[in-house]
């Protein structure tokens, strides 16, 4: 039984232009439709589950699930922070589509959301969110009808609450809805209470877990990191996915529970960088422990049970995909693909040499297989830089770090030098994705208040 169940009976979530209007929705739900519930774990990296890899069991609730549905192996997220990449997960949508790089922008009113197309089809829609990110001044809470955010604060006990709250929701039975569930445990500061911050500590903590987040963003590019500190950072950041599995089994158990038929997503917005290359932390590089992210879908009768598909996914075909399990009709102009049909098991998954796509406000990458390789470039992109691509000119590729995963999934034998006509090739499809000026299709804040500041500085975001 999970550990929260006492807790919680006692308490009783392609390159179209911007704009690009919707397909006509049906007017209303059809009594058959299912339920979607969308749970981003944040700060996720999938090679810390056992489903992946791993050689540690930190979510045994993600493979049951996995094991009655089917998950995607390779999965990259759009940015490595939260706001871009939710804002694609919301939209089906890349950055240089939307426009939303960071909190310093909004999610423009002109972008169609999941909740907002789910809404026009009759769904009730709701959203229970656990970080500042979500501030309704942010542009996430476009198209939920309920919204409920529960920022940081002690971490556990915010959780909480958040959990409660979004367990009210499952519970409700009026017609079809649309949930999205995002919960912080994983995140630093890696604080998991008992029993799961003790499960994988080996010996006493050799840094307090309280202070992670001020030893993160005072060792982010450290020349070097003692090795008891980092062990210590990596199993309190384990203990937190366990505890997380644990809020994702009591969800889960509520699903079974509902006399209408879910479809769940499980995925997550980045990774951790735990100093692999001089690196701690997420947000400003693209690299893989950054990038690579769970990906997770149960529909009992919509998705065969253990499907594992191989073929590359990101966050933008996470929008196509839920429409498509809930029979609704395709969004025009999304960057996204659906996994649907290969999950059903009636069609293929999207093509295996498909353009996958990386992008921070000011370093891009994209990633593409071919029959022998996993190409990975990124490459930093100055306002010059920009002009030139879209342009059409010849460009520097200074500072391109072009990888083979295939050969090297660790991205340590940097092959640029060796492979210009590849770099080249790769770059040219960031001039197809429109790599202008990214603030020009961005809606920028002016409204950042010195207690989001504040908060935002409480989890590393702000110096």
């Amino acid at each position: 039984m999970s550990p929260y169940l006492p807790t919680l009976a006692f308490l009783a979530a392609c390159t179209g232009a911007p704009g690009t209007p919707s397909a006509e929705p049906p007017a209303s739900a059809e009594p058959d439709r299912p339920n979607v519930l969308v749970v981003s774990l944040d700060t996720l990296r999938s090679d810390h589950l056992a489903l992946y890899g791993y050689p540690h069991d930190t979510a045994p609730t993600l493979s049951a699930i996995a094991a009655e549905g089917g998950w995607m192996s390779r999965t990259w997220s759009q940015a490595p922070q939260t706001d871009g990449t939710h804002a694609s997960m919301f939209t089906g949508r890349f950055a240089s589509s939307h426009g939303k790089y960071t909190h310093e922008q909004r999610l423009p009113a002109s972008e169609q959301t999941f909740a907002e197309y789910f809404a026009e089809s009759g769904y009730r829609t709701w959203a229970v969110a656990t970080s500042l990110k979500f501030d309704e001044k942010s542009g996430f809470r476009q198209g939920f009808q309920e919204y409920d955010l529960f920022p940081e604060g002690p971490v556990v006990k915010r959780g909480d609450e958040a959990l409660a709250r979004a367990l009210e929701q499952l519970e409700r039975d009026d017609g079809p809805w649309l949930g999205f569930l995002h919960l912080f445990d994983v995140h630093a500061p890696y604080t998991p209470p008992a029993p799961h911050r003790e499960r994988f500590l080996v010996g006493e903590p050799a840094l307090d877990p309280r202070r992670t987040v001020d030893f993160i963003r005072r060792n982010k590019r450290a020349a070097s990191l003692p090795v008891a500190k980092l062990n210590t950072l990596t199993q309190l950041y384990d203990g937190g996915i366990h505890h997380v599995d644990a809020r994702v089994a009591v969800v889960w158990e509520k699903l079974k529970a509902s006399p209408r038929d879910t479809v769940l997503v499980l995925t997550s917005d980045h990774g951790e960088a735990f100093f692999e290359h001089r690196y701690l932390g997420h947000s400003k590089v693209l690299w893989e422990e950054v990038v690579r992210i769970p990906w997770i879908v149960w529909a009992p009768g919509r998705v065969q049970a253990g499907k594992r598909l191989d073929t590359a996914a990101q966050t933008v075909d996470l929008m196509p995909t839920i429409i498509d399990l809930a029979g609704l009709p395709p969004v025009p102009g999304q960057d996204g693909e659906s996994f649907a049909p290969a999950l059903r098991g009636d069609g293929p998954a999207p093509a295996e040499d498909r353009l996958v796509v990386l992008q921070e406000l000011d370093r891009w990458g994209v990633i593409r297989t071919t029959a022998d390789r996993i190409w990975k470039l990124t490459i930093p992109i100055r306002p010059k830089k920009r002009k030139k691509l879209l342009a059409g000119e010849r460009t520097s590729h200074k500072g391109a770090r072009l990888f083979d995963l295939a050969s090297d999934p660790a991205e340590r034998n940097n092959l640029a030098a060796a492979h210009p006509d590849v770099v080249a090739s790769l770059t040219g499809a960031l001039a197809d994705l429109g790599a202008d000026d990214p603030l020009a299709r961005s809606d920028q804040r002016d409204d950042i208040t010195e207690d989001e500041l504040e908060g935002l500085r409480a989890i590393g975001y702000v110096e």
